[in-house]
């Protein structure tokens, strides 16, 4: 038995594709995901019966809109490099993007490298894909530091939420301030690219190919402003959803969730569980504390 089947492991590794050993994974991280959150989803569905059918039918629209919108910003984004992309393609291009990143470690960013084939047929140079999602990354930090700073600003007499919240905006002051001067420099020529390129001479010609090109800067300006519209409509979404389970209802709460929650999810990929605890307490906290506010 031996000899008959020792022959045929060689040939049978390697007719393995790198898009199968990919799925495999898919299949694993999966299965790893369900065994580690059974008892979150087991407790949706009665959570689900007990919310008014006009909070879910709103918060299904919200989601809808939520995912054009997202379309739409990949589609200014697409359009900022000089790809043309319809909304259609890049809505389609967000959602499967979406559904691989909760399988992911660090799934927001490292799902951008994800080209479905059909975008790949859509567009003709592979660079503008690359270009255009690292404009979509860095947008939607952008817009998350433009909301976060009013509303905790707002919140600031926290001074529990305020510190956190100062915390997680001098992160993300920090990680876009590195995005610009590495683009910068690798745009410009300037140090950094020019160590790289001794120590990897190879990259020289992909790295000019990748930060060669001119942002059109009117859709840059609305790829932010559709950004900022679908931070909003977070905001609306977090409160219809303290509406249909029944908590009191304020927009200054949801904001402050919100706002807390995504931050937590730009600065701490890896730490699923630890965000979310510490984003639903401060999101707590922060409802008090307007509710504290209130006259009575």
């Amino acid at each position: 038995m031996k000899i008959a089947i020792e022959p045929k492991l060689p040939s049978f590794v390697k007719k393995l594709h790198w898009k199968e050993i990919l799925a495999l994974l898919f299949i694993l991280l999966g299965v790893y995901f369900f065994n580690q959150e059974h008892r979150e989803l087991k407790a949706l569905a009665p959570a689900l019966r007990q919310a008014g059918k006009s909070w879910l039918l709103a918060g299904a629209a919200v989601t809808v809109v939520y995912f054009f919108l997202q379309g739409l910003m990949y589609f200014y984004c697409f359009r900022a490099v000089g790809a043309r992309v319809n909304i259609w393609r890049a809505t389609e291009l967000f959602l499967k993007r979406n559904f691989i990143s909760v399988f992911l470690p660090a799934g927001g960013i490292s799902s951008l490298s994800y080209q479905p084939k059909s975008l790949r047929h859509t567009v003709t140079h592979q660079k503008h894909i690359h270009q255009a999602s690292g404009i979509y990354a860095f947008v939607g930090i952008l817009t998350v530091f433009l909301i976060g700073v009013p509303v905790l600003f707002i919140a600031g007499a926290n001074g529990n939420l305020m510190q956190t919240g100062i915390r997680g905006l001098v992160v993300l002051v920090l990680l876009l301030a590195t995005v610009f001067y590495l683009f910068r420099s690798f745009r410009n020529k300037g140090r950094l690219y020019n160590r790289i390129v001794k120590l990897f001479p190879s990259w020289q010609e992909k790295m000019e190919e990748m930060f060669s090109f001119n942002i059109t800067w009117a859709h840059f300006l609305l790829a932010i402003l559709v950004s900022l519209i679908i931070e909003i409509s977070g905001i609306i979404h977090l409160y219809i959803a303290m509406g249909a389970s029944g908590s009191q209802l304020s927009i200054g709460a949801s904001s402050v969730g919100y706002v807390v929650a995504v931050i937590f999810l730009v600065i701490s990929p890896f730490l699923m569980r630890w965000r979310l605890q510490y984003s639903s307490e401060y999101s707590n906290s922060g409802f008090h504390f307007l509710r504290a506010l209130q006259p009575s």
